[in-house]
C-alpha cells in the first residue's frame, strides 16, 4: 500500500515494472450515462448508454448524449474532462459533490493529483462566466468539493442513437438471472475471465516496446515536434512538489530545445495544455506535436524515483519507459539520462554541439535550482506578484551560485514583463534588464533567452533600429524554433509599417506555441497596428476560443472594432476586459477614448477620475491618460503627457508612429517634433530577412 496525501491506495505492478492503481468497487457510473439503463453490444455484453437528457440553464444548453455544449444556439468549445465535470455536477446538483468522487468519475483508471480536478474546475469556471445574478455556477463547499448552483430545466432528448452505437436490449434481458442459471454460468464466466485476461496480457506484450529497446517504436523523419509535460508528483508535498514537477519539465525543454533536430513546446504552453486533462494524445493534439514525454515523480525523505515515458502521439504507443532511482542531490544526473536517452529514442544524428547542450548543466547546486524552478514558476504566471516573487527567487539562486547563467536570464525577463505590463517605470525595469542578460551573457554567450532579452530591452529602451533588426535576426538564425524571438521580432516589424513581415514572423510564433494566448493576442495587435481590423478582430475571436477570460485579447478586439465604428461592440469588449482586470490602467484608458471619441464625453471625465485616483497610490502610465485626452480633442494636454510618457521611457512608444488611435495629433508639429526627437521614427528602408 501506498499513502498519498492522507489516502491509501492499492497498487498493483504491472509487467512493466509500473505501478497500477486499482479502483475501488463497485465504479461509480460515467458521466453523461445513466446507470439505470442498461444496452447490449452486439456481442451481448451488457453496458450502460450514454444519457439522452438535455439541460437547460442560464444561457446554455447541454447535450450529454452528443457532448454539445451552447450558448445562445452557438457552440462552445469545452475540453473532454471540463465537460465531463459539468455533466457531473449538473447530474448532482441536488448535492454536494465531494472531490474523492469526482476525482473517480473523471479519472477511473488513472492517479492523477488532486490539482487536476481543481484545474478543470478553474477553466469550467472560466468558460461559464457568471450566472445571469452574478455568482458562480459552480460553488465551492470548504474542506469538501463542489456544488452546482444554478437552476436547471431537463428535458428528454427523443433523437435515436447515432448509427454504431450499441442497440437496446429489451429490459426482460436485464432482468436478475434465477439463482440455478446463474450457478451454472458462474464456471463459464471464470473460464472466459482467464481466457480474456491471456488474451490482453499476449495483446500488450505484442504491442508494447520494452524499457530496454529505446527504438521499438520507429520515429518520424525530418524535424520532430516535442512537448514535455509537467512531472507529476506523486506525494503530498505541497508547493514544493508542484515547484519540481514543473521544473523537471523546464530543465528538460531548456535541454532539449537547444537541439536543432527538436522543436520543443515552451513551458508556458505545457502548462496551458494540461489545464484541463493529463490524456497525452489530447494534449499532443493540442500542442500539434509528435512525441509527448511523460513522467512521474515519488519522493522518500532524500530518495527520488523518477518514470518517464515518451509517447508517440500518432497512436498513443510508448516509444521508449524507463525509470530512474536517486538520491534528490542527483537529480542533474537524471535530467542528463533523460535528455540522452530521448535523443536515442528519436534516432537523431547529433552533433558535437548538440550532445554537449544534452549534457549541459547550468548549475551543480541543488539549492539554486531548487530557487531557480521556484523563479520560473511564478514568471510563467506573469501576475505582477508572481513577477516580483520570481525577481526574489532568481536573486536567492544567484546568492547561491553567482555564475547561474539561466537565473540571470530569468530575472532579465522579469524586468522586461515588469516594464511591458506597466509594473514599473519603463526605464528603470529596462535598465535592470539589461544588466541582469548581459551577466547571463558573460557566463554563457550562447543562452537565446539572454541573447533575446538583451536585443528587447535595448530597443525599448534605446530605440536603436538598426542594432535591434541584426540583434532579433542574428538570435533566429541561431534558435530558429525560439518561438518569442519570432513573436519579438514581429512586433519590431509591425512598429516599422512592415506589416506583412510582422504578421508572417507571429503566425510563425503562434505555429511553435499554437496554444500561447499571448503569442495570438500579439498577432490581433500587430494585424491592427497594420490597419487589418477585419483579420484583426477575427484573431482575437479565436485567440477568446482558446482562453475566454484572457483579458488583452478583449482589449484589442474593443480598440478593432472602434476603428471600424462599430462603437456598441467596441465598448461590450472594452468594458469585459476592464472587469477581468480589475479596472487597469491600460484598460481604462482604452474604454476613455472609446467614451470620448463615441460622444459620452461624461464617461470619459468618470475615467479621468478614476485614473487620477489610481495614481495617488501607484504608477500610472502617462500615455494611458493621454489617449483619453485624445479622445476629448484636448490636444494640448495630451501632448504634455505623451512627452512625460516618453521620458519615462514608456517601452510601447515604438509604436506611435503606426498607431490608429493617434492619428488625429499626427500632423501637429509637438507630436512631430517628439517622435524625431525620441527617435521614434525608423529607418525608411531597414534591414529584412
Amino acid at each position: 500500500m501506498l499513502r498519498t496525501g492522507g489516502t491509501i491506495e492499492n497498487r498493483v505492478s504491472d509487467p512493466t515494472g509500473k505501478s497500477a492503481q486499482r479502483g475501488p468497487e463497485p465504479r461509480a457510473a460515467a458521466p453523461g450515462r445513466d446507470p439505470h439503463i442498461a444496452i447490449a453490444t452486439r456481442s451481448g455484453a451488457l453496458v450502460a448508454p450514454p444519457s439522452n437528457r438535455i439541460y437547460h440553464f442560464g444561457p446554455y444548453r447541454l447535450e450529454a448524449l452528443t457532448r454539445r455544449l451552447l450558448k445562445a444556439g452557438e457552440e462552445v468549445a469545452l475540453a473532454p474532462k471540463a465537460f465531463d465535470l459539468l455533466v457531473s455536477l449538473i447530474e448532482r446538483r441536488q448535492r454536494a459533490v465531494g472531490k474523492a468522487e469526482l476525482m473517480q468519475l473523471l479519472w477511473p483508471d488513472s492517479y492523477v493529483a488532486e490539482s487536476n480536478l481543481t484545474q478543470t474546475v478553474f477553466v469550467l469556471r472560466k468558460t461559464l462566466g457568471d450566472t445571469p445574478d452574478g455568482s458562480q455556477y459552480i460553488a465551492t463547499v470548504p474542506r469538501h468539493g463542489y456544488r452546482f448552483t444554478a437552476p436547471v430545466e431537463e428535458a428528454a432528448d427523443a433523437a435515436p442513437a447515432p448509427p454504431g452505437d450499441p442497440e437496446p436490449v429489451d429490459t426482460t434481458a436485464t432482468a436478475p438471472l434465477p439463482p440455478s442459471t446463474a450457478a451454472a454460468w458462474r464456471p463459464r464466466l471464470v473460464v472466459a475471465s482467464i481466457a480474456l485476461v491471456l488474451l490482453v496480457s499476449a495483446a500488450y506484450f505484442a504491442i508494447t516496446p520494452s524499457r530496454d529497446t529505446p527504438n521499438a517504436a520507429a520515429p518520424r523523419a525530418g524535424l520532430t515536434s516535442l512537448a514535455v509535460l509537467p512531472f507529476k508528483a506523486l506525494w503530498a508535498g505541497g508547493d514544493e512538489a508542484e515547484y519540481l514537477g514543473v521544473g523537471m519539465a523546464d530543465t528538460l525543454i531548456t535541454r532539449l530545445g537547444n537541439v536543432r533536430q527538436i522543436t520543443v513546446r515552451s513551458t508556458r504552453s505545457v502548462l496551458d495544455a494540461t489545464k484541463a486533462t493529463r490524456d497525452l494524445s489530447e494534449v499532443g493534439r493540442a500542442l500539434k506535436v509528435d512525441y509527448v514525454l511523460d513522467g512521474s515523480i515519488q519522493r522518500v525523505a532524500d530518495r527520488l524515483r523518477v518514470t518517464v515515458q515518451l509517447v508517440d502521439v500518432r497512436n498513443g504507443s510508448p516509444l521508449w519507459t524507463d525509470a530512474f532511482d536517486e538520491s534528490f542531490t542527483n537529480i542533474f544526473d537524471v535530467q542528463d539520462s533523460i535528455s540522452k536517452r530521448v535523443a536515442e529514442a528519436l534516432l537523431l544524428n547529433l552533433s558535437g554541439r548538440d550532445r554537449a547542450q544534452l549534457q549541459k548543466r547550468d548549475t551543480d547546486n541543488i539549492q539554486a535550482y531548487q530557487l531557480y524552478v521556484r523563479g520560473r514558476y511564478h514568471w510563467n504566471r506573469r501576475g505582477e506578484a508572481d513577477l516580483r516573487r520570481s525577481i526574489e527567487y532568481f536573486e536567492q539562486a544567484l546568492e547561491r551560485d553567482p555564475r547561474y547563467a539561466l537565473a540571470y536570464a530569468g530575472t532579465a525577463d522579469a524586468y522586461n514583463m515588469m516594464a511591458n505590463w506597466s509594473f514599473m517605470p519603463a526605464r528603470e525595469a529596462y535598465t535592470r534588464a539589461q544588466a541582469a542578460a548581459a551577466k547571463a551573457l558573460a557566463i554563457d554567450a550562447d543562452l537565446a533567452e539572454a541573447q533575446i532579452a538583451m536585443v528587447f530591452a535595448r530597443f525599448l529602451l534605446d530605440r536603436d533600429w538598426a542594432a535591434a533588426d541584426r540583434g532579433f535576426q542574428d538570435v533566429l538564425a541561431k534558435s530558429p524554433a525560439y518561438a518569442p524571438g519570432h513573436q519579438w521580432y514581429g512586433i519590431y516589424l509591425a512598429s516599422t509599417g512592415q506589416t506583412e513581415k510582422a504578421v508572417a514572423e507571429v503566425r510563425r510564433a503562434a505555429e511553435l506555441e499554437p496554444l500561447s494566448s499571448i503569442i495570438n493576442s500579439v498577432l490581433s495587435w500587430v494585424q491592427y497596428l497594420g490597419r487589418q481590423y477585419d483579420e484583426a478582430i477575427a484573431q482575437c475571436r479565436a485567440t477568446l476560443e482558446m482562453d475566454p477570460n484572457y483579458y488583452a485579447a478583449y482589449v484589442f478586439l474593443g480598440e478593432s472594432y472602434e476603428q471600424k465604428g462599430m462603437y456598441a461592440e467596441a465598448r461590450e469588449s472594452l468594458e469585459r476586459a476592464r472587469k477581468i482586470s480589475g479596472g487597469k490602467a491600460r484598460d481604462l484608458g482604452a474604454l476613455g477614448h472609446l467614451y470620448a471619441k463615441s460622444g459620452q464625453r461624461a464617461e470619459a471625465l468618470k475615467i479621468l477620475q478614476e485614473l487620477e485616483r489610481q495614481s495617488a497610490g501607484a504608477f500610472v502610465e502617462p500615455f494611458y491618460v493621454a489617449l483619453v485626452h485624445i479622445g476629448l480633442n484636448d490636444t494640448d494636454r495630451a501632448l504634455d503627457l505623451l512627452e512625460k510618457s516618453q521620458q519615462d521611457g514608456f517601452p510601447w512608444m515604438i509604436h506611435w508612429n503606426v498607431s490608429p488611435r493617434l492619428d488625429p495629433i499626427r500632423s501637429h508639429p509637438r507630436f512631430v517634433a517628439l517622435l524625431r526627437g525620441a527617435g521614434l521614427v525608423p529607418p525608411s528602408t531597414p534591414r529584412t530577412p
